[in-house]
């Protein structure tokens, strides 16, 4: 759907395929904090949420992948492309287990009486470490500060769980400790993305497509929800939080506009996009969540 309606704003199909994977991501962040401040986090649909998300954003990395090889390479073959996709997923599926393993070194290194701020620093090592190897890999860097983050969740499970149990205390505290640095680039990021805003491109000749492709942003997670179990407020509570494209979206864009596959103008558009389902979003999943909270008590 996003594919198909990216295209009336290029007569690229490359563009427009870019377009529709950039609009695949979901912030799971903004909504997670709506489903924690409702006590709905640890539900079963907030683990469908939190499942789909993760598998959403796998496969909005693995398809910008392709896109980048093709962009770098000018043209689409598949012996590369199946070996990028291999290598991703092998990516995936290494790293965490390998992140987990440089934890316990870090934890065991880490001095009896430490103040300095440790725990901040091993996060930005395994941050750019990792970054780094995914851009290795052939993979955008932001797959690396992906891995780290499943390395460190206590939800991770993988065949070695049983010998990489998550040293929680000292994950919790990498959390904890890593806040500031999220309160400081945070911040940096969005004032970036606004400097590259060039809202003057904007013009009433667009702004109809530009309703439409967020009509069709938001109503195509909306559709993906249908696809859970429940009753259909617990359809529309999995969708809507699906729906906020938030600094995931941001950071495709970013990256599009980085490697030339998109311009200034559709830079522009697709941030425009991205900050409606933002807003929409949360106030969907609100109300449904509201919705799904009246029907539970009159049942």
């Amino acid at each position: 759907m996003g594919v198909s309606g990216a295209y009336y704003l290029t007569d690229s199909i490359f563009t427009a395929i870019f377009l529709g994977c950039a609009l695949t991501a979901t912030s799971i962040g903004i909504s997670l904090r709506v489903l924690v401040n409702a006590n709905h986090a640890k539900t079963t649909a907030g683990h469908i949420i939190l499942g789909a998300a993760v598998f959403d954003d796998i496969g909005g990395v693995i398809l910008l992948s392709i896109l980048f090889n093709f962009a770098a390479h000018g043209e689409f073959d598949v012996f590369s492309t199946l070996l990028l996709i291999t290598k991703v997923l092998v990516f995936l599926l290494l790293t965490p287990p390998v992140a987990r393993v440089l934890l316990y070194f870090a934890r065991v290194l880490k001095p009896a009486s430490d103040n300095s701020g440790y725990e901040v620093i091993i996060t930005m090592i395994l941050v750019c470490l990792f970054a780094w190897l995914a851009h290795l890999f052939g993979a955008p860097a932001l797959l690396g500060g992906f891995a780290v983050g499943l390395a460190l969740s206590r939800q991770f499970t993988s065949p070695l769980n049983r010998y990489l149990v998550n040293p929680f205390a000292f994950t919790h505290k990498m959390e904890q400790s890593s806040k500031a640095l999220v309160d400081v680039f945070t911040p940096i990021f969005f004032v970036y993305v606004g400097i590259s805003l060039d809202l003057s491109q904007l013009d009433y000749s667009t702004s109809g497509v530009l309703l439409w492709l967020s009509l069709l942003a938001i109503a195509s997670k909306l559709v993906a929800g249908t696809v859970a179990g429940g009753n259909w407020q617990k359809k529309l509570i999995v969708g809507s939080a699906m729906v906020p494209r938030g600094e995931v979206g941001l950071v495709f864009a970013e990256m599009g506009l980085k490697t030339n596959i998109i311009d200034n103008k559709l830079f522009t558009e697709l941030v425009v996009i991205i900050a409606i389902t933002t807003l929409i979003g949360p106030m969907l999943l609100k109300w449904s969540l509201n919705k799904h909270g009246h029907h539970s008590q009159v049942e």
